[in-house]
């Protein structure tokens, strides 16, 4: 029993491991080019609270595009701060849905 449980501690070791070293080489990744559409999805999970690995790559990345860039950095801000709905103040939401509005109207 107690082998059990050995193996299972080293296994999810070894996945905490796995994943620290995936957040760390994002940290060095060059800057990358990156669609609205993207842009406006994952600002859209911000509203939501609806965090997955693609929202961890979008604040983790770098974007070539100064404007964009901006944009990830004012979300990465947002998502420190906490819940969107609840702790964003009105001048970050507005800021916020203006955004979203200037990324719309570039589909």
């Amino acid at each position: 029993m107690n082998i059990f449980f050995i193996i299972l501690i080293v296994f999810i070791g070894l996945i905490g491991l796995l994943f620290l070293l995936k957040l760390v080489s994002n940290l060095f990744q060059k800057p990358i080019e990156r669609s609205v559409e993207y842009i406006l999805r994952n600002m859209l999970k911000i509203k939501e609270a609806n965090y997955d690995n693609e929202y961890e790559e979008f604040i983790s990345i770098p974007i070539n595009d100064k404007y964009y860039e901006g944009i990830r950095k004012f979300c990465i801000q947002l998502y420190e701060h906490g819940s969107y709905a609840n702790d964003a103040s009105e001048s970050e939401k507005k800021i916020f849905e203006e955004y979203l509005l200037e990324l719309k109207s570039r589909l």
